[in-house]
């Protein structure tokens, strides 16, 4: 079943485009819907958070708004492939060292854990 909101952000894509694209991707960021098809942004909602620490930590934008958003896609796209056949799905670095598979990583790589087992329901996952 799909909300009313992506059904509304669905079918301003079809208006601004004339179609809805094959490859189209849709995210979100900042409490903003962000469509993604062939390698571009091509519709970003306002946001409605203007400053994380996280965001700006990692991707050094003061503030957020639809040209920072557009930019940190834009730039995960061309360094890391992502929304394209070519992403990297491997990669050594710790980039969050807070979320349940980068915890279990970098046990693995500590050599502290043999095995791990992750259960996720609803958002918040359990190890």
């Amino acid at each position: 079943m799909i909300s009313e909101k992506v059904k509304k952000f669905l079918d301003g894509i079809k208006k601004d485009l004339g179609f809805l694209p094959e490859d189209l991707h849709i995210t979100r960021k900042a409490c903003a819907f962000v469509a993604i098809s062939n390698d571009s942004v091509i519709k970003v909602e306002e946001p409605r958070v203007c400053y994380c620490p996280l965001f700006t930590t990692l991707f050094s934008y003061d503030t957020i708004n639809k040209e920072s958003i557009e930019n940190k896609f834009k730039w995960q796209s061309e360094n890391w492939g992502m929304f394209t056949c070519s992403r990297k799905v491997c990669d050594e670095k710790i980039i969050v060292p807070f979320g349940a598979s980068e915890m279990i990583m970098y046990s693995l790589k500590k050599k502290r854990t043999d095995a791990a087992v992750v259960i996720k329901d609803e958002p918040h996952p359990l190890v």
